[in-house]
């Protein structure tokens, strides 16, 4: 398997970084993430916001936005997004699961359900 690349790139906001990935995460869109809100849906979310200080992921298709609260410093904060995105690359797992909504479950057939 071939290592996971992962560029970290400066955003116009200095509390908040972007982790840029040569693998899909997603299919399309986005989903965005802040603390306190259900995250079980998304184990790449609950991953990276166990990181003390982090307020906020973004994931996209190729990329993650990081944003972390304004008291805290980024020295040793990057590296450690850096090596959990790394890992959670590595683990296969899928960055978020849909949800359906109920109008999206009636909507199918007996035998869907």
């Amino acid at each position: 398997m071939t290592e996971p690349l992962i560029d970290i790139l400066e955003t116009p906001n200095p509390d908040a970084y972007m982790f840029r990935i040569n693998e899909m995460l997603i299919p399309s869109g986005t989903h965005e993430f802040k603390q306190g809100d259900p995250i079980d849906h998304s184990p790449l979310a609950s991953t990276i916001l166990k990181i003390p200080s982090i307020e906020l992921i973004l994931i996209a298709p190729r990329f993650i936005t990081v944003r972390k609260n304004e008291q805290a410093q980024w020295s040793g904060l990057k590296q450690r997004i850096y090596e959990a995105l790394k890992m959670f690359l590595e683990s296969g797992e899928m960055a978020v699961f849909e949800q359906l909504s109920n109008s999206d479950y009636e909507s199918f057939s007996d035998f869907e359900r």
